[in-house]
């Protein structure tokens, strides 16, 4: 079974949902969907839509269903439990963080959090405290993914890094929603502005607000791969359907430059997810005009030819300030030589680089 054919599941519980197969199916058909479900961190929709009859099962595929659904919820309380550690190592360092993502939508917007389960913690920390955050999760045995190209450049310019723990859980940490240009258009510290509370483990935790959450899972959906992700669409039209301002989404989205992939986040979650009833903001969302850079910016995360280094070099045009941008180019065009090493990267790899980031640089 192919992921499309999953989009309707995952629409399971939303106004205007695709009606499901009302007989059982095939155990071949059934093991694909299974797997499908989970690669797409799915099943707690699959599992919900099974529970409540929209879907037809057998006793043995419910069975089935079910042991792969409680293995996923026992990750999330694992994850849960290292929130709850790094959380309080936060507070006692005197940073501020959010949740993203993950367990604050399936907290906060979801029927119950067993519908949305999550490989992962993601959080969010303001630039200036990046570094710091960073080196109390080394000083705790985290092993970094992805390294800086110079010193600084993700507490600077970059979306974050993914951090993971000696038992295998990951942490993401977060300075921007994205890298490249709609990460780069405005002052990430704006995302500190406003706040909701959730409740988890009888603790409250910080997330951004409803409107803020929307944005995310909006380019979340549409930029973090070139295939739309169907959860974080759902994720968005949750949010939506959950009495959520649609007035302030569209503002907010207005106010941080990702005007456009928020529009299509909105149209493509009505339309993949097989809604027969529309979504907030859909009108506005279907006139939404996109000017030529808006364009060339969406092209740089859902092109064939996407590529982290294609985000880089339209990021350029993003930031404002001669040396904002010569530092940006020159952390990309000439970084340490450890990191090039980690990459295995020669002098000619970063020749076209310097080259291609020296070409972007003129045609702005």
């Amino acid at each position: 079974m192919s992921t499309a054919e999953l989009a309707d599941i995952v629409g399971v519980g939303l106004p205007g949902a695709a009606p499901l197969a009302e007989e059982p199916l095939d155990d071949d058909r059934w093991i694909s969907l299974l797997t499908t479900a989970a690669n797409e961190r799915a099943t707690g929709m699959l599992y919900h839509a099974v529970l409540s009859g929209a879907l037809a099962a057998t006793a043995t595929q419910r069975e089935a269903l079910s042991r792969v659904h409680e293995l996923e919820l026992a990750d999330c309380l694992r994850l849960e439990g290292l929130l709850a550690i790094v959380g309080d190592a936060l507070d006692a360092n005197d940073v501020e963080w959010r949740l993203l993502k993950g367990p604050g939508f399936a907290y906060r917007f979801y029927p119950a959090p067993t519908w949305r389960t999550f490989g992962d913690i993601d959080l969010l920390v303001r630039g200036r405290d990046w570094d710091r955050v960073a080196a109390l999760l080394h000083g705790a045995d985290f092993d970094r993914r992805y390294h800086d190209p110079r010193p600084g450049f993700t507490a600077r310019f970059g979306k974050g890094a993914c951090f993971v723990s000696p038992v295998g859980l990951e942490i993401d940490l977060h300075r921007t929603f994205v890298a490249g240009p709609f990460g780069l258009g405005f002052d990430a510290d704006a995302l500190f502005a406003r706040c909701d509370l959730v409740t988890i483990a009888a603790r409250e935790i910080a997330t951004l607000d409803a409107a803020g959450q929307a944005v995310h899972a909006a380019l979340h959906a549409v930029l973090g791969s070139e295939r739309p992700r169907l959860v974080a669409l759902r994720d968005l039209a949750q949010i939506l359907v959950t009495g959520t301002d649609a007035e302030a989404v569209r503002a907010r989205a207005q106010e941080w430059g990702v005007g456009y992939p928020v529009s299509r986040a909105v149209l493509l979650a009505r339309t993949l997810l097989g809604l027969r009833a529309p979504l907030p903001l859909e009108s506005w969302a279907a006139g939404y005009v996109p000017d030529t850079g808006e364009r060339r910016a969406l092209g740089a995360y859902a092109s064939p030819q996407r590529s982290y280094a294609a985000q880089a070099l339209a990021g350029v045009a993003a930031l404002r300030g001669v040396r904002p941008r010569l530092a940006y180019m020159r952390a990309l065009a000439f970084p340490t030589s450890g990191y090039l090493d980690a990459r295995d990267e020669g002098a000619p790899r970063r020749l076209l680089r310097a080259t291609r980031l020296a070409r972007s640089w003129h045609k702005r």
